[in-house]
């Protein structure tokens, strides 16, 4: 694909958004066709990983993006056993609009926090660690106090790498320890619109 035609996609029209939902169609089918195969064997679970920043992020990622990736009919619950969501590079970049990455699955799809996995990231470069893996650690440390069915720094080669090791219990958000963050769906959107 040439920068012409690229352009040509970033540019709505009804055409491209046409374009655009029968793509996002094409990418929940496959997601029920895979979901279909795992259904296949017993207690198997089927999930995605998905990254909320390709549908938020409305100044990086271009509308027609936005659409393609969030076929939420196909995901909405209880269509997935479980959804797991990771937003590193808003992390380590310490965008503020990463708070948001956790209420988005709920919001759009009904996944209460209890019923989401959370990627809190990796270092891609080891002069960077200083910096970025008490972000990392505090992103991990918000979703463990929202109460997540599971929380994972998925890092294992960098964590080595910079012989990091997790300071627990010692970051907060943006007003409580993490351990009183905890609140309902409508107390965190009360709370986000004040």
């Amino acid at each position: 694909m040439d920068r012409s035609t690229v352009r040509y996609f970033l540019t709505m029209d009804e055409r491209n958004y046409e374009v655009a939902l029968k793509l996002q169609q094409y990418l929940g089918e496959y997601t029920e066709f895979m979901k279909s195969i795992a259904n296949q064997y017993e207690n198997a679970q089927f999930t995605t990983l998905f990254f909320p920043p390709s549908v938020i992020d409305v100044e990086r990622v271009p509308q027609f993006i936005r659409i393609v990736n969030s076929p939420f009919d196909y995901w909405k619950r209880p269509n997935l056993d479980f959804i797991q969501i990771e937003d590193y590079d808003w992390v380590t970049g310490e965008v503020k609009a990463h708070e948001d990455v956790f209420m988005q699955p709920w919001l759009d799809m009904d996944y209460d926090y209890s019923q989401q996995h959370y990627f809190a990231g990796f270092v891609l470069k080891h002069e960077r660690a200083k910096k970025e893996w008490p972000l990392i650690e505090r992103a991990a440390q918000q979703a463990l106090g929202r109460k997540y069915a599971e929380v994972f720094i998925w890092a294992g080669t960098q964590i080595r790498r910079d012989s990091w090791v997790p300071q627990l219990n010692t970051y907060v958000t943006d007003c409580t320890l993490y351990a009183d963050v905890f609140m309902t769906k409508e107390e965190e959107q009360t709370q986000s619109i004040d």
